[in-house]
């Protein structure tokens, strides 16, 4: 019986692997940007298993006002007209400012987006779940909605959103004017959680804001933002409580004091590894940091755990996310001049130099209106390894771009030789799919852990496999084809 090995993808062909990466892709958009010509924002991003993009923010309306905007662009960067009403999907809450800042696509196709609403004066929580097609999804919450008060939440703010493997949803951000942050864990319906930290809402002033979240394998959740004037990150139990055996009392703080606007971001590694980058409005140079699971800086790291780079004028970032082969993308903006910023794209290698296959010396900086500011806000990989970039440009009013940049480092995509097979997304957390040539002619399945107990095995009849029922951790998926060819390779549950 035969038996070979999947490889990573490195690039398509000899002709690509050795190009660089990080330029504009010319194959989305127009010479890879995408722009709307409406005033509509976006503050967030999710890419489908079918590789459409997701965009998510407010959508303007002249009788109504500022409402939930969620808008499908399919992978070439055009607008999915199959999506809601011409690939536009709003939510109106209560006649005022609504605008979503996470979102989530769940393992059965439907799309869950959380933002702030207003309610007379006060500022509440407002959560929307929509079909796989953009419809409204009446069997969430009241006509699709669910809105939850915060307690003592004087000017709520959300920035980051996390689903939980049991599709629980996770959020994070500011309660009271960038003093006391919070973090906020719902049920599958939109409740409070109780089960964390008693109420559902762990209230701390040890960070005043908080820009993202991670969730390690067992549960233990990253939040990261700013303490006074310094980049921090802490730890919490899955249950909502400190995690004390974390840096200092469940905290690390790093010793760098930045002034004005000051945002920090974590993210994991598919093998649990803790990156971060941090930067503020008043900085010209955006930093990275790399800590062990203690919190602690990894010395191995960089310049004693702690490396930075400098774009234009003043830089800070607004997202990061940490590659399978241990390198980081940042993505943020610059200040090129003293009124206008231009949007700018980064990588570093996972020993904490730049990466200067990517860029120019690891960054390239995109001016998508030279007069105008470009602001990006958010970025995910796609299946293939391209960076997808979402956020605005304002001169005068706003409305969202896009952008796309070729890279292939990291993807977490498995291929048997010549392309006829991948798996994707590695690391999966719910769904794992089977891209083939010929599927047919794969007859079986098996998810076997590495010392070889199986998990699940059955005949391989569709282009997906269930795993919502997997305990985290890495395995082995093996194919098995008609003619008895067996072909394996390892991936990580989340």
């Amino acid at each position: 019986m035969k038996q070979f090995l999947f490889s990573s993808i490195i690039a398509c062909s000899f002709s690509v692997s050795f190009a660089q990466e990080g330029v504009l892709d010319a194959t989305y958009g127009t010479a890879g940007i995408v722009e709307t010509t409406e005033n509509h924002t976006a503050y967030a991003i999710a890419i489908q298993t079918d590789g459409k993009i997701i965009f998510v923010g407010s959508k303007w309306d002249a009788a109504i006002g500022v409402n939930f905007g969620i808008f499908r662009h399919n992978s070439d960067g055009s607008v999915d007209m199959t999506f809601g009403t011409n690939g536009t999907t709003s939510f109106d809450f209560f006649s005022a400012s609504d605008e979503i800042k996470g979102i989530e696509v769940l393992s059965n196709g439907k799309i869950m987006v959380a933002g702030i609403i207003v309610e007379g004066t006060t500022r509440k929580l407002g959560l929307a779940r929509l079909n796989a097609d953009g419809t409204i999804d009446n069997t969430f919450g009241t006509s699709g909605k669910v809105v939850r008060a915060i307690p003592s939440a004087t000017n709520l703010d959300i920035s980051s959103m996390k689903l939980l493997p049991s599709e629980k949803i996770l959020l994070a951000g500011t309660t009271d004017g960038y003093s006391t942050s919070v973090i906020i864990q719902l049920d599958a319906s939109g409740n409070l959680d109780t089960a964390f930290d008693t109420d559902g809402i762990y209230t701390t002033s040890t960070l005043s804001t908080i820009q993202s979240l991670a969730i390690q394998s067992d549960g233990k959740i990253l939040a990261s933002g700013a303490s006074t004037f310094n980049a921090a990150i802490i730890r919490l139990n899955a249950n909502g409580s400190s995690d004390n055996t974390f840096g200092v009392n469940g905290k690390y703080t790093n010793s760098t004091m930045l002034f004005g606007g000051l945002k920090a971001f974590v993210d994991l590694t598919p093998d649990g590894q803790i990156l971060s980058a941090f930067g503020s409005s008043a900085s010209t140079t955006v930093s990275y940091m790399k800590l062990t699971s203690a919190g602690v800086l990894d010395n191995s790291y960089a310049t004693s755990g702690v490396g930075s780079f400098n774009v234009a004028g003043n830089d800070y970032p607004n997202a990061m996310k940490a590659l399978a082969n241990g390198k980081m993308v940042i993505t943020g903006s610059g200040y090129i001049n003293s009124s206008t910023t231009d949007g700018y794209i980064a990588r570093v290698n996972a020993d904490g130099t730049m990466d200067n296959t990517f860029g120019t010396n690891g960054v390239t900086i995109t001016s998508i209106r030279p007069t105008e500011e470009d602001n990006f806000l958010d970025l995910e990989i796609q299946a293939d390894g391209k960076v997808v970039i979402v956020g605005n440009q304002c001169g005068g009013s706003c409305r969202y771009t896009s952008a796309r940049y070729t890279s292939s480092n990291g993807v977490g995509v498995s291929e048997i030789t010549n392309n006829t097979i991948a798996i994707y997304p590695n690391p999966v957390q719910h769904t794992l799919n089977i891209q083939a040539i010929d599927l047919n002619s794969i007859e079986n399945y098996s998810i076997i852990t590495l010392d070889g107990k199986t998990m699940q095995s059955d005949r391989l009849n569709q282009t997906s496999i269930d795993l919502s029922n997997l305990e985290s951790g890495v395995y082995l998926l093996q194919l098995t084809s008609i003619d008895g060819t067996i072909a394996t390779t390892r991936f990580i549950k989340q």
